[in-house]
């Protein structure tokens, strides 16, 4: 029994290693690289990942939010704004 909770153990480690496949930091790159021309140019710029389920996107999403942090406030002359990074939008499969 202690063997099985060894190798449980090592499988639910292992299930949270992200293999930085060229695809995938490309993915991370583009959504950075997004973020940053809409804070530049001060309008939204936009990227749209798509694929396969169980192929990263959500992870991406996920790695994103911790590299740029989630709500952050930003004060304004009328009062206090709560501004949340809009790139978590879920579609359905069709």
């Amino acid at each position: 029994m202690a063997e099985f909770n060894a190798v449980h153990a090592r499988m639910l480690e292992f299930k949270t290693i992200i293999v930085m496949h060229p695809q995938y930091s490309n993915a991370i790159e583009t959504m950075l690289h997004g973020m940053d021309a809409t804070y530049m140019r001060g309008e939204p710029c936009s990227t749209l990942l798509i694929g396969e389920p169980g192929t990263g996107k959500s992870t991406a999403c996920a790695q994103i939010i911790s590299i740029v942090g989630g709500k952050q406030t930003a004060h304004s002359e009328d009062g206090c704004t709560k501004q949340v990074h809009a790139f978590d939008c879920a579609v359905p499969a069709t």
